[in-house]
């Protein structure tokens, strides 16, 4: 049994080593399209060489976009979820924890302060690059699109060379923005496994989602205002009011343009922080913002943005399933400091992370308002147990044990469900009309077409495999005990409800809240974490904080450190006089009996 479980640990780490050599293989293809595209070798040669070769009467054009933009990163999430899934199979041995502490360096934070907050050495690193695309980006595109305009080429257009270099200028931003764009919403996708194949987390990266946010804003807004400008020097503001059936819609992608606006105001952080309500309910014109943007640029083009918004809409309907789930108080302690703290069972398939937020909503307060609270408990330490709100049944993943596995499922098999329908849209309802032109059919209508099955396939995808682990859950499930014990008065001691710690309560629908509910008051009975060994990445994080806090500090407070730490040991000297061995003070005992 042993050289079974040691065979299936070497296997799953050599799958491991072989998804990372895979998926850096992607990355630095898919990095390399992005670094191409503003050039005019990617547009003059190398698209229209894969527009010939892919062009087909099931997807046209749009297949070669969802094959260079879309399947890249759909890909990478699946390879991810793999990867995770094997990590609970792949306990590396000495050597190999030795790599991955090394690795592990990367995620120690490389900038403690300033306006960036924490950053880690891989978030700095892809910070770095990212940065350095949109500088190229810009570059390139200015060089490829606005230094080769002259009066001739102006006048051939009919406008005045600054004019036609301010109407290049307006493209080049709205380019630039969908590079923003493409990343938004990777960072808010809770359940992506796209971040923690890389370490990092849905709460640390919220602040890339912020930063990608005012970039988009920032950049589609002067988009925007350039072209008015434009239009209205050259005496062309009727433009404004098109809704054209081939091309770009301009009051498509101006009702997106407010609608991100709307949300980009209230998100600065003084209106964030004193209207909270107002800065939530306006962040869901984001459905808005997207499916007027599909229609200002058309599906085909957006297939450069899809990625991460597949991803986030996958996540956010398993969220929303997820939700529907009814909610019981179970048990509840009164801490020293007068907070009062929530208890319920869960299933040790569920992790999560220290600092990690659960979302709680009372509907006899607000059926529509859900409100973070910070986990408390630890997964690793306590498997069974999760500290903010109880659940009528243990609470598990959303999608079970192996929920990892069963989201690459969902991911994999809704896009292959999506590439379906897309092909028989094309090729029994557009290519009869179209004939792969991209001339006579509306890009409204097969935007609308796109995405609503998108959302299908997801829809579909996604429910299937909730409904199949909520049965399995069903089978799996540990009813808990009803156990009557007396709630206590004041600090526990070392009596019976002690002893019975570990002993979960159930609180009965039909009782009232305070004899369903067991309150205790005082420290948490269970010292099972005081015994837990630290793994040593925390060990050599808090060592650095320390050192680093101890190093910045003036020679006044570093005296007064040394200071305590003598006074530290000459108290535990003095201690030493006063310890006793047990064996010895019973001996002592006898002898003077």
């Amino acid at each position: 049994m042993a050289a079974k479980t040691i065979l299936i640990q070497k296997m799953s780490w050599n799958i491991q080593q072989a998804i990372k050599l895979l998926v850096l293989l992607i990355l630095m293809g898919y990095f390399m399209i992005w670094i191409m595209m503003p050039t005019n070798t990617f547009y003059l040669h190398w698209l229209p060489h894969l527009y010939a070769k892919l062009n087909s009467t099931y997807f046209g054009q749009q297949g070669s976009n969802i094959l260079i933009y879309t399947f890249p990163g759909l890909f990478i999430a699946t390879l991810g979820c793999i990867f995770l899934h094997l990590a609970k199979y792949a306990n590396a041995h000495d050597e190999r924890t030795s790599k991955g502490t090394r690795f592990a360096l990367w995620s120690r934070p490389a900038i403690t302060k300033g306006p960036l907050g924490i950053v880690s050495w891989i978030e700095l690193c892809f910070l770095f690059m990212f940065t350095a695309l949109l500088i190229w980006s810009i570059s390139s595109y200015t060089h490829g699109m606005v230094k080769t305009i002259t009066r001739q080429s102006a006048a051939m257009m009919g406008v005045k060379v600054w004019q036609a270099k301010l109407q290049s200028v307006a493209l080049m931003l709205g380019l630039v923005g969908n590079i923003c764009l493409a990343f938004l919403f990777f960072p808010v996708t809770r359940g992506s496994s796209i971040l923690q194949l890389f370490g990092l987390t849905s709460e640390s990266s919220v602040k890339y989602h912020i930063w990608l946010g005012h970039a988009v804003m920032a950049l589609f807004t002067v988009h925007g205002l350039c072209f008015i400008i434009f239009w209205a020097d050259t005496h062309q503001l009727s433009i404004m009011l098109e809704w054209n059936k081939v091309g770009i819609s301009i009051v498509a992608g101006e009702v997106s343009l407010l609608a991100g606006i709307a949300m980009w105001m209230t998100s600065f952080p003084r209106i964030r922080r004193k209207l909270f309500e107002l800065f939530f309910y306006t962040h869901h014109l984001y459905v808005i913002f997207v499916v007027f943007f599909v229609f200002h640029v058309g599906f085909n083009y957006s297939c450069i943005t899809l990625p991460g918004f597949y991803l986030f809409l996958i996540d956010r309907y398993l969220r929303f399933l997820q939700s529907q789930e009814c909610v019981c108080l179970v048990s509840a302690r009164v801490l020293p400091c007068q907070a009062v703290e929530l208890n319920f069972s869960k299933s040790p398939g569920l992790r999560y992370n220290p600092t990690s937020s659960v979302f709680i909503n009372v509907p006899s307060i607000s059926k529509l308002q859900w409100h973070p609270f910070t986990v408390s408990s630890n997964s690793n330490m306590e498997p069974e147990k999760l500290s903010i709100v109880i659940k009528k049944r243990p609470v598990s993943a959303v999608l079970g044990q192996n929920n990892w596995l069963c989201l690459g499922a969902i991911i994999t098999s809704s896009f292959i469900m999506f590439l379906l329908l897309i092909a028989i849209l094309n090729r029994y309802y557009i290519y009869p009309i179209d004939h792969n032109t991209g001339m006579i059919s509306s890009y409204s209508e097969r935007a609308a077409l796109s995405m609503l099955l998108l959302c299908v396939s997801i829809g579909v995808t996604a429910s299937a495999a909730f409904v199949w682990n909520k049965k399995q859950k069903v089978k799996e499930m540990v009813q808990i005990q009803n156990n009557d014990i007396p709630t206590p008065t004041t600090s526990p001691g070392t009596g019976s409800w002690f002893n019975n710690a570990d002993i979960e309560l159930e609180s009965l629908p039909f009782q009232t809240f305070t004899r369903a509910t067991q309150v205790h008051y005082g420290v948490r009975p269970n010292l099972k974490m005081l015994h837990c060994q630290p793994i040593p990445e925390t060990v050599a994080l808090v060592e650095d904080i320390v050192v680093n806090y101890v190093t910045d500090m003036d020679s006044a407070k570093l005296n007064r450190c040394r200071e305590l730490l003598s006074m530290h040991e000459d108290l535990k000297k003095a201690q030493k006089a006063f310890e006793f061995d047990q064996e010895e003070l019973a001996h002592m005992s006898e002898g003077e009996v």
